[in-house]
Parts: C-alpha cells; structure tokens; sequence
C-alpha cells in the first residue's frame, strides 16, 4: 500500500543527499548549483569573512556575522528553502536536518540584533563563536571545508 510509506520533506531528502555526498548530481540536474564545483570560490568567501575577526574594530565583528549569515541563507535558498528570511528558512528545519540548528537559530537572533539596534556591540570572541555556527552549517550543506 503506498500511504504506508514514510513521506519525507524535499528539504529533508535534499539535507540527506548533502550528507550522503549525493547532492551534486542532482543539483546540477534540477538546473540548481553545483556546491563542490564552487567550492574554491566559497572557500575565498568564507576566507574574507573569517578576516574580518582578525580586526580589532567591533564593526568588522558584526560585519562579519552579517556576511556569514547571508552566506548561509543564500546557500539554503539555493538548496530549495523557501522562505525571505533566514529565520523563516531556520523555521522550516528540523534537528535531523542540521545538528546545530538551535545554534543556528541562535545565532540568527544575534544577526537580528546587529541589523535591528544600533549601538549593538559584540567582543571579538562571541563573532568569533557567531561565524563558526555558520561555518558548521555551510560545512553540514559541504559549501566550505
């Protein structure tokens, strides 16, 4: 009987290919990018943003997580998540799909609050903590090593 099959999200079998290593071919099929084949130019991107916490300036620390969280979203949209917002594309995620997406959510709140209040500051070290959660999620999706 086929309704007794176990239905799956597409985001959740597009996560699962991601893992598997599986996701280039079918990516490239579905007319989507191809990840391992930009991961060079990734690697130069993720590289600028991870300067940027080698400032001594708070601005180039919030500056830093801006970027890494556009980075990320960019990379979920293309993915296939729906959503304007990287907090509605967080929201349409579930724990089996990326281990850290408490943290990421997290660190979503964080990005909000660098956009929403101006006199935000932020230490070197807490950017630092910030980035990697985006790191960990880029590196989950194999966009960065």
């Amino acid at each position: 009987d086929l309704h007794s099959f176990p239905t799956r999200r597409s985001s959740d079998l597009v996560v699962g290919l991601f893992q598997k290593g599986y996701l280039t071919e079918l990516l490239v099929g579905a007319g989507r990018p191809n990840f391992k084949n930009q991961k060079s130019q990734a690697q130069k991107r993720w590289q600028k943003i991870i300067d940027r916490l080698d400032s001594n300036q708070s601005n180039d620390y919030k500056a830093a997580i801006l970027e890494a969280a556009s980075f990320f979203n960019e990379t979920l949209g293309a993915a296939g998540y729906a959503g304007e917002t990287l907090g509605e594309k967080l929201n349409q995620m579930k724990e089996n799909q990326f281990s850290n997406i408490d943290q990421l959510k997290e660190a979503n709140l964080i990005k909000n609050k660098i956009v929403q209040e101006e006199n935000f500051m932020i230490a070197q070290n807490e950017a630092r903590q910030i980035v990697e959660i985006f790191a960990d999620g880029l590196k989950i999706m194999e966009v960065i090593d």
